[in-house]
């Protein structure tokens, strides 16, 4: 269903009514499946006192309150919320909503605090067609007295219950809770339209949208301290820094923060993500690092086991040996390594470096077309400077339908030939299920060996995972995963560039909107500064499907070269490199399955926007078995000359690769 070309801050629809009346929650349908997910941030309670007591929940409105508009007539997808405060300290178990019959779809409430941090978030389940509807939070969320927060739901059909200018008329206070009056510089009644679940920062009317909180004023005997991390590893990654990296605690709180303890002592507080560089390292010396949780009652958890790396000085060594598949890693092809001028990536001959290129065949994949060989066609006809190899374990990729060709198994072969005329190879970790997290075990030996093989090679890049992690409820474990990869890669001494997939299918937008990405929905944007602080030099990569072509929104092509333009700008700002890894689609519309609607739109808007902001480009794939040709009817080395038989998307890339590698 096609959107509005610019969403204005226009008010919810009202209707004006002649009294007050108690009215209830209602609830918004959203445009997409959204997985249940529960997100906390961290709010500083204090001390409070537990207590073993039989608790009782109340709201703001009893069960008999009734809107005084059940449907209003405003089809538009809006996050509808109201702002309370408690003059008790307690907890908030979930959120609850007054739903009319034409509210249909999925729902999804959540609580804020009033700077817009996300606390908790749930999807409703088992609804009645219309009244009240309950949803209950994973864990309570614990709240001070005397402090303002917003509990809200998404409708993404509209058709919400209101009642207008509900808090005009003053504020509304039931029990120790208190939904203040609408007033100048605190407005109650709050909105904010758009696709996706975002903080109702705007009011206008006062109106009650009916949307309201679950809370306990007694707090419930403590739940359990949260568990000691695990995995935690001490690395040395620079020469005078270790990098320590753990998995979260399980808890049943947020955890508000991890100590870093160094040999007994206490040297970091982390408040934000599973890693700390410990710059005050000196060679020669063995230390031994450990890390414990504490969450946002202030319980702590036990020590995590000992990690102990001992300090040495620089090497001025060789690099790694050969590796299976024949051959040895020939020196570098030219002295120095890829370093970055912020966001820009430069060359070892100092060149700014623009990747472009595709994904081609490698070990064990899924299509047979020939890698080994083709480098001439690669560097002389397309002008490519970089591939991306598609990899896999020696049994083949899941999900290949047991098919894997072995023609391209000489790794090392591909990287000596294409490294040769300084192609750079990106070797794509691609064994596992798009969306989904490896056994990390197995990863990080596959990767110990590759990155000892390959070490002394600049022009090969490690990608990682392809594609890691479903949807943006996976941040926190998207970045876990990436800590415990590259620091194994820098344990064996491996500077070569780690190229890093965003989370999303690799997507890294978090939904099929039209509008501007949200930040907290990236992984780039929300853990890329402290990963290349860490791991670098570091390129995230971004794979640009339907999650940029709006799926079915039907979004202008202006509003998808927004979108991708905005999001390259803040990457960037933050001095990022980016590279497009993966783009392509079947060439018509016509021959696409249901979940590729959108991605021609999303490739088309790649190639417009990404020649002004210097971005590289990778399209998926070189291989004629892929259904996304460059070529009509054959593989990427099928190419004539002058590129005369190209699809359109093979048309794009040719063009941006001349431009680019004239």
């Amino acid at each position: 269903m096609a959107q509005r070309s610019k969403l204005t801050p226009k008010r919810p629809a009202s209707v004006r009514v002649g009294r007050r009346t108690f009215a209830s929650l209602s609830r918004w349908r959203y445009a997409k499946p959204v997985a249940a997910a529960i997100v906390f941030a961290i709010v500083g309670l204090g001390t409070f006192t537990w207590v073993n007591a039989a608790t009782t929940t109340s709201s703001l409105w009893s069960t008999g309150a009734i809107p005084a508009t059940i449907s209003s007539a405003d089809r538009q997808s809006a996050e509808l919320g109201v702002m309370f405060q408690s003059d008790v300290a307690g907890q908030v178990t979930g959120v609850r909503f007054y739903k009319g019959p034409l509210n249909k779809g999925t729902h999804i409430g959540t609580l804020w605090d009033k700077s817009g941090n996300r606390l908790a978030s749930v999807t409703f389940s088992n609804e009645t067609a219309s009244g009240w509807q309950s949803a209950t939070f994973a864990h309570p969320v614990s709240i001070a007295a005397n402090v303002q927060y917003v509990v809200s739901y998404h409708a993404a059909g509209g058709r919400y219950s209101v009642s207008s200018r509900y808090f005009s008329y003053g504020a509304h206070v039931r029990g120790h809770l208190t939904a203040p009056r609408n007033a100048s510089g605190s407005g109650n009644g709050v909105y904010a339209y758009g696709s996706n679940t975002v903080f109702p920062a705007q009011s206008g009317n006062g109106n009650n949208y009916w949307v309201d909180v679950l809370f306990n004023s007694k707090l419930i005997s403590p739940s359990p301290a949260p568990a000691a991390p695990t995995g935690v590893q001490a690395l040395q990654t620079g020469a005078a820094s270790v990098t320590v990296g753990w998995s979260a605690s399980i808890s049943a709180n947020p955890v508000a923060s991890y100590t870093v303890v160094r040999d007994s002592s206490v040297i970091a507080t982390v408040t934000s993500g599973t890693s700390y560089v410990d710059s005050s390292v000196v060679a020669g010396k063995t230390y031994n690092y450990q890390v414990k949780a504490t969450d946002n009652t202030g319980a702590t958890s036990a020590l995590s086991a000992v990690s102990t790396v001992a300090v040495t000085a620089p090497s001025s060594g060789g690099s790694g040996g050969a590796g299976s598949g024949g051959g040895t890693t020939p020196p570098p092809p030219s002295a120095g390594n890829f370093t970055f001028n912020g966001s820009q990536i430069i060359d070892p001959q100092g060149k700014v470096f623009i990747p472009v290129g595709a994904n081609v065949n490698g070990p064990n994949f899924v299509w047979q077309g020939a890698t080994l060989g083709q480098s001439a066609v690669a560097a002389t006809v397309w002008h490519w400077n970089a591939i991306r190899v598609n990899t896999c374990y020696s049994q083949g990729c899941e999900n290949g339908s047991g098919y894997h060709f072995n023609n391209n198994n000489d790794l090392t072969s591909i990287v000596n030939e294409y490294t040769a005329k300084h192609i750079v190879v990106i070797i794509d970790m691609h064994q596992y299920n798009p969306g989904t997290f490896p056994n990390v075990s197995d990863v990080i030996t596959w990767w110990k060996t590759v990155a000892t093989q390959y070490k002394g090679n600049p022009y090969v890049w490690f990608n990682l995972l392809n594609e890691p992690g479903a949807d943006p409820s996976t941040l926190a474990q998207w970045n876990s995963v990436t800590v415990q990869i590259a620091s194994a890669i820098r344990g064996v001494g491996a500077n070569n560039v780690i190229v890093t997939d965003g989370t999303s299918y690799g997507q890294d937008a978090g939904d099929w909107s039209c509008n501007a990405v949200n930040p907290a929905n990236s992984g780039i944007l929300t853990y890329g500064q402290q990963l290349e602080s860490a791991y670098g030099p570091m390129v995230f990569s971004v794979h640009a499907y339907s999650q940029w072509g709006g799926g079915t929104q039907g979004c202008s092509a202006a509003q998808l070269d927004a979108r991708l333009g905005g999001f390259i700008d803040m990457v960037q700002a933050r001095k990022l490199p980016l590279v497009l890894g993966e783009t392509g689609s079947e060439p018509t519309a016509a021959e696409n399955q249901s979940w590729e609607v959108g991605q021609i739109p999303a490739t088309q808007s790649v190639f417009r926007v990404i020649p002004g902001k210097g971005v590289g480009v990778l399209p998926w794939h070189g291989d004629v078995g892929a259904g996304y040709d460059l070529v009509n009817n054959a593989s990427w080395t099928g190419v004539t000359s002058a590129g005369s038989n190209l699809t359109w998307i093979g048309q794009d890339l040719w063009s941006y690769a001349h431009q680019v590698n004239p």
